[in-house]
């Protein structure tokens, strides 16, 4: 009510208070109006088109690399002849595509989106030319390192500059149909992948996938002119990264799938390494809460947005539901290739999960932007 020289004229309520855009709580120092927020006004589909076909392209391959390996991995041991690292063949990718794509979006937000794409894409390349080439099993593990650091780059950046293009009443949608890309990439991959192997060979489904990324690099280059935030140079650029959240995150993540990879499958959970970085993981775990909450000025996570139960559920749900995406996904070929299937055979059994998975993607996005809420999706 307004106290203040009250007359017969004076309005019994005051008026709402103006709201306050969500660039604004999060980034309160980021000019409302920099592109690389977000564009002031709504953009036209066309022109988000033009923009995101290279980082949309980019993102499809590295998803089908994701899970290409499920019907590649048994020709590419026996080619080798050991099974004794066939589970770092889909850890080593996912090990390093987890851990870079936290950091991922502070460096694009100082060097800007169209960099770390570029680089992004480089990397995915290098690494798949490496696995390709690869004349020994920890070759061709490392090239799956160098793979997942790109691949985790260019899914990351993606979505960050999806974020950038479109407003917060459209996200919804395009995010819906970001996954539904990605969705489809990692479903048709094990087709992919079964189907170049009993045509050529393994070392050809790596090998083909370069062409398409130096196509979707050269694209990007020429079409994303989205300014970094910061405008400075040198030392007034690193003092904004998160040194300490970014090793203790690296640290924790590498760890702890280190010792859940190894336990049970290449050593005995009992093994040295087991017991050493499910530990360590633990403790790098507590020292990246401290410096996101108590030391870093620009945390890579923020994590009081977990305190909002929408961000919290969203990602408790896409967590489980990729434990138990991805479980199919990497033991179902196995046993399927035990019943005498062939690889192709197998990537065709996999192909139903993508098609649900894109489905309920855009038809999420839909109701989020026509209702203007999340939670039902959730639910």
């Amino acid at each position: 009510m307004n106290t203040e020289n009250p007359s017969e004229t004076t309005p019994l309520l005051n008026p709402p208070p103006e709201y306050e855009p969500e660039s604004e709580i999060l980034y309160p120092n980021v000019d409302a109006s920099d592109s690389n927020t977000a564009v002031s006004e709504d953009p036209s589909t066309l022109y988000v088109w033009v923009l995101m076909i290279g980082p949309f392209l980019s993102a499809f391959v590295a998803s089908i690399d994701s899970s290409m390996i499920a019907t590649l991995s048994s020709p590419i041991t026996s080619s080798f002849g050991s099974l004794s690292h066939l589970p770092w063949l889909a850890s080593a990718y996912f090990i390093a595509n987890a851990a870079i794509q936290p950091l991922s979006g502070k460096l694009t937000d100082i060097y800007g989106r169209r960099s770390g794409l570029v680089l992004s894409n480089i990397v995915f390349s290098l690494g798949n030319y490496m696995c390709a080439t690869a004349q020994s099993e920890w070759v061709l593990i490392a090239g799956r390192v160098v793979a997942g650091l790109g691949g985790g780059g260019v899914m990351a950046v993606a979505t960050f500059l999806l974020s950038d293009l479109v407003p917060l009443r459209e996200r919804g949608m395009w995010q819906g149909i970001g996954n539904m890309i990605l969705g489809v990439g990692s479903g048709i991959g094990g087709v992919l992948g079964g189907w170049i192997n009993d045509s050529l060979d393994w070392r050809a489904a790596f090998l083909l996938q370069i062409p398409i990324t130096i196509l979707a690099t050269i694209w990007t280059w020429f079409t994303i002119r989205i300014p970094a935030v910061d405008d400075g140079e040198g030392k007034s650029k690193l003092k904004r990264i998160d040194y300490l959240g970014s090793i203790s995150l690296f640290t924790t993540l590498v760890t702890l799938l280190l010792g859940m990879s190894a336990g049970g499958n290449t050593v005995s959970w009992t093994d040295p390494i087991v017991l050493i970085s499910l530990p360590l993981s633990s403790v790098s775990f507590i020292i990246f809460i401290f410096a996101e909450l108590k030391y870093a000025t620009e945390p890579i996570i923020p994590l009081p947005l977990l305190y909002d139960i929408s961000v919290a559920g969203g990602c408790l749900t896409n967590a489980f539901s990729s434990a138990s995406r991805f479980a199919m996904i990497f033991y179902l070929p196995l046993f399927l290739e035990a019943q005498g299937y062939t690889a192709t055979q197998i990537g065709l059994r996999l192909i139903p999960g993508s098609i649900g998975t894109a489905i309920a993607s855009m038809v999420a996005g839909i109701i989020v932007k026509s209702t203007g809420r999340d939670f039902t999706n959730l639910v």
